[in-house]
């Protein structure tokens, strides 16, 4: 909670491996600073191999960032070197420009929350979001000031005399919060905040967190493997696998424009078909292994010859009758269909491939059966070649 809520900071570039391009970041404020540095930082655990290798990131001040990626990934790792937790194996990790080497856990200003809540259980609400002030020796009525302000930053106001026994998870999860954020910190580390809760009240709590973040303006470094949770809330998302970032960018870059077939398969519904590349001069046409050439934009700088993916989202292909005419379309048939209320989606077999998916609106002019054939194709642009690798 800041005296003064600061406007959000502008995204700064983040170096990272590999590949080259995924160092390609939007515009920054190029006067301000970096609140937080990962410079070459590796993290081994008994020699048994890097759980971090040489990972480089910078954090903008009061940016919202979300590492993420599947399990075993190293986003946890990262945050508990950055807590004071873990210490890095090589490299370093700096806060406003300072070493944090020799900087033990209770003195790095960083608030912390967990999935488990980690509330006192014999404490009230009061108490509980009041401790970091009173470990910090703050006066009894400027305590009491703040944890006022929290509450109702929390909308708990009259729930400060309840015990956590007494509260929903939600609720508990909020207490967590504002205890993280009470004694001011430089920024707050959230690890899974929300896994515990049910589908609406992670939604509920997503909203909340996001609103409290454009409020207050701080910094917040986030773990998920939710990809639904990451594009909610982050101004920019570092996607791991296996101790290296792949790519960071907006939430928008990272699902429109991935740079690998791991990537594009990890965030949301990705359509993957293989080919082989024909041509590359200003257009690359990549012949399917279902024997349809296709035009796609090339992500990888993939040459004639080289096996690739061609990656088109679910939402962007379309489907219709089959023409005589249709040349570039690819001959398919449909499998099921599953009403979900906004949107229709179609499992489709497309003939010398494996099985993909199509949504379409429930407004959509026309919708197929199960069973008919269809003509397959992808507005210019929608597709993009990848490199062969698919994610796990």
């Amino acid at each position: 909670m800041n005296e003064q809520p600061s406007a959000l900071a502008g995204h700064l570039d983040a170096g990272q491996r590999p590949p080259q391009d995924a160092q390609a970041q939007p515009a920054h404020d190029a006067a301000a600073a970096p609140i937080v540095q990962f410079r070459d930082v590796s993290k081994t655990y008994d020699g048994l191999g890097n759980v971090i290798d040489r990972l480089n990131l910078d954090i903008g001040r009061g940016e919202f960032l979300t590492l993420l990626g599947p399990s075993g990934s190293g986003k946890t790792t990262l945050l508990m070197m950055l807590a004071g937790f873990e210490n890095p194996t090589e490299g370093d990790l700096l806060l406003d420009g300072r070493s944090l080497d020799h900087t033990p856990a209770h003195r790095r200003n960083m608030g912390i929350v967990f999935q488990s809540y980690a509330l006192f259980p014999h404490m009230s609400v009061r108490r509980n979001i009041g401790y970091p002030l009173l470990q910090r020796g703050m006066a009894k009525a400027e305590i009491a000031r703040r944890v006022d302000e929290a509450l109702r930053m929390i909308h708990l106001d009259g729930f400060g005399e309840r015990l956590p026994a007494q509260l929903s998870g939600g609720q508990q999860q909020r207490v967590a919060l504002a205890r993280a954020l009470v004694f001011r910190p430089d920024i707050v580390l959230m690890d899974e905040p929300l896994g515990a809760l049910d589908k609406q009240l992670r939604e509920e709590m997503q909203i909340e967190i996001k609103h409290l973040h454009a409020a207050l303006g701080v910094t917040v470094l986030y773990v998920t493997h939710d990809q639904s949770e990451a594009l909610t809330l982050s101004d920019r998302i570092a996607v791991l696998d296996k101790g290296v970032i792949l790519q960071v960018g907006t939430p928008e870059q990272i699902y429109e424009t991935p740079n690998s077939s791991f990537v594009a398969n990890f965030i949301g519904e990705m359509n993957n078909f293989p080919g082989t590349v024909r041509e590359d001069e200003g257009v690359c046409m990549v012949e399917l292994d279902c024997g349809v050439t296709v035009q796609a934009t090339n992500a990888i700088a993939a040459k004639p010859g080289m096996r690739v993916n061609v990656a088109v989202r679910p939402e962007q292909t379309i489907l219709s009758q089959p023409k005589a005419d249709d040349t570039g379309a690819i001959p398919a048939t449909v499998r099921s269909k599953i009403y979900h209320g906004d949107h229709l989606r179609y499992e489709i077999e497309v003939d010398g491939c494996a099985d993909i998916m199509a949504r379409t609106t429930v407004a959509a002019p026309e919708r197929l059966s199960v069973g008919a054939r269809v003509a397959l194709r992808w507005a210019a642009g929608s597709a993009r070649v990848l490199d062969a690798r698919q994610a796990r």
